[in-house]
């Protein structure tokens, strides 16, 4: 999924051989569904899916499409459920102050080093 930051044409096939889908409301309202992008203007925040499938032209196109879009939920929730994006900050946080006592120590041994000297 990608999120547009600015308002953005969307077409529905690129140059890249991917094509495009666009996250709207269903017809009742009530859910949000993945539907072709017609080459109109996409408002900032709102967000498509790019990918290599097309739908239209397979038969197992829409269960493929499913398949993929549950890989990239699993993906993306093991990325930010992982333990180094949620305690990044303090990880290094913790290594400044490794990093601060080992340079003090060194600091205190080469001063004592040439001091006997």
């Amino acid at each position: 999924m990608i999120t547009v930051t600015h308002d953005t044409v969307i077409c529905w096939s690129d140059s890249d051989g991917c094509y495009n889908y666009i996250l709207q409301a269903d017809d009742a309202g009530t859910a949000n569904v993945l539907r072709k992008a017609n080459g109109k203007q996409l408002r900032a925040g709102n967000k498509y899916f790019h990918t290599p499938y097309d739908i239209t032209k397979d038969a197992d196109g829409a269960t493929r499409l499913q398949a993929l879009i549950a890989q990239e939920t699993d993906s993306f929730r093991l990325e930010t459920d992982s333990f180094l994006s949620k305690y990044s900050s303090y990880l290094y946080f913790l290594l400044g102050v490794a990093v601060w006592f080992v340079g003090m120590w060194l600091w205190q041994w080469t001063k004592r080093k040439y001091s006997k000297m």
